[in-house]
């Protein structure tokens, strides 16, 4: 008898039941007293959250896919972020938006496409990523020797240093916080004028980001146990006085992912609870004590309660609205804009304004200001990858998209993970999928792009030092 077989089937009808149980639960919770949109909306989302579960209940019976799966992690941001968080909202009574009354008019046909595009995106994936299995070439593991291996980690520990060096500098500048209070993560040190809402070197900043994928390396081929463990505070600290939460996620999945990988052992359903609430709970404290932090104030961690994890938490999802904004502006009041936004502006946001005095400025922000108002567009009130994707080229803009990010992800997954020739492609694998998080919830390709691209050239620079040094083991 075939145990594994009968085990997954009676998951499989587990999963079934409760997915049921859950639509049956959400109806009877929904509020008999609430306005036509509201129903309409929780209405849409019910159904959309039960349909994309029994797809991806389905691709795991079909498929034996796994937590560590790029389509498990896209689709817990997805579903918390278009189907779960506005539930939550309607039962709440948090709806409104900037002062914005009317977003849920909108809402029941922003679910709807939002669902198309989550389709879309598990079709193209699992397309994609079954036939790049089949005609991918053998596996060739690649082995550094001991002192090839050295070499390695010292030139990662220089990048990492200078790159580090480069960092708090232009923290330092851009915001006028002393070294001391960067590093003390605000404990100490001199608070300055608090950062500035625009600077000529943000692109340049950007590329600091790469200090977060050059540490995850160092940690994985040094060692050197207390300066790996170093590396990793400071990186972390550096990049909470930077603001960026997000490279926290991706320093956390990187580390939660390859450290499951390489041991090749099965995680547990768990160990990966355990693991999820903890990361959600770190971002929450880490929201906090970043604003804190940034604001002058230094760490603080005296207003933090569970409720303000929480609301800390579902603030990042709660973007949803402003792609309910672009979904009730466009193209009713503003016409598609193509590549404007997603190819034009992301070759021109690498034009210094030094070399570039008119350069213009991002074509995107309309919707904010038409959907919502100017609040929104003064307070940076971004929208979701699905409004860009819509703002684009409507409906067909975000099917298509989707798919593209399916087809890359598939890529992904099958080069670097099922076909990993060694750790550092594993790591790969795993930065960029903790990028997610940035790429689903904010909706700015010319930002996104050199993202990648940042978080990459380490990992290609590394390549290159393997394919000129390490020896080929060819596996069968």
């Amino acid at each position: 008898m075939n145990t594994r077989r009968l085990d997954r089937a009676s998951v499989g009808l587990i999963s079934i039941s409760l997915i049921f149980i859950l639509t049956i639960v959400l109806l009877i919770l929904m509020p008999t007293e609430i306005e036509e949109e509201f129903a309409d909306t929780w209405l849409a989302c019910t159904f959309s959250l039960a349909i994309s579960l029994m797809v991806l209940l389905h691709f795991y019976m079909k498929y034996h896919m796994d937590f560590f799966s790029p389509v498990v992690f896209v689709s817990l941001i997805y579903l918390v972020m278009f189907f779960v968080t506005p539930i939550y909202d309607i039962l709440t009574g948090e709806t409104e938006c900037f002062g914005v009354t009317d977003l849920f008019l909108y809402g029941r046909e922003s679910t709807l496409i939002a669902l198309v595009g989550f389709l879309s995106f598990c079709l193209t994936f699992q397309y994609r990523h079954s036939r790049l299995l089949k005609k991918l070439p053998p596996i060739k593991k690649l082995k550094l020797s001991d002192a090839d291996r050295e070499i390695l980690t010292q030139r990662l520990l220089i990048a990492w240093a200078a790159v580090a060096v480069l960092a708090i500098g232009l923290t330092a500048f851009t915001t006028g916080f002393s070294i001391t209070y960067i590093l003390s993560f605000g404990l100490f040190g001199s608070a300055g004028s608090g950062p500035s809402s625009s600077t000529p070197l943000s692109f340049v900043i950007q590329f600091t980001r790469c200090i977060v994928t050059i540490a995850v390396l160092f940690y994985f081929y040094s060692k050197n146990a207390p300066l790996k463990y170093v590396v990793l505070i400071l990186t972390a600290l550096i990049e909470v006085s930077n603001g960026f939460r997000y490279m926290i996620v991706i320093l956390l999945v990187a580390m939660f992912y390859v450290n499951y990988l390489i041991s090749g052992k099965k995680l547990k359903l768990a160990h990966a609870t355990i693991g999820l609430v903890a990361l959600v709970m770190i971002i929450g404290v880490v929201g906090y004590t970043r604003d804190s932090v940034r604001s002058g104030g230094g760490a603080d961690t005296s207003g933090i309660t569970l409720q303000f994890v929480i609301d800390a938490i579902l603030n990042n999802f709660r973007i949803y609205k402003s792609y309910y904004a672009v979904i009730k502006v466009v193209p009713r009041i503003l016409p598609y804009i193509y590549f404007d936004q997603i190819v034009v502006y992301t070759l021109i946001m690498a034009i210094p304004r030094a070399v570039w005095p008119g350069k213009p400025e991002n074509p995107g922000t309309l919707p904010q200001l038409y959907g919502l108002n100017y609040n929104a567009v003064r307070g940076g009130f971004a929208y979701p990858c699905l409004g860009e994707f819509y703002y684009g080229f409507g409906i067909f803009g975000v099917v298509f998209f989707m798919a593209v990010f399916g087809a890359w992800l598939a890529r992904l997954s099958a080069t670097y993970r099922f076909r990993s020739r060694c750790v550092a492609d594993l790591a790969y694998y795993a930065v960029i999928l903790g990028s997610m998080l940035q790429l689903l919830i904010r909706g700015y390709t010319p930002s996104n792009f050199y993202l990648v691209v940042t978080l990459s050239i380490p990992f290609w620079l590394t390549a290159k030092y393997f394919k000129k040094h390490a020896e080929v083991l060819t596996e069968k």
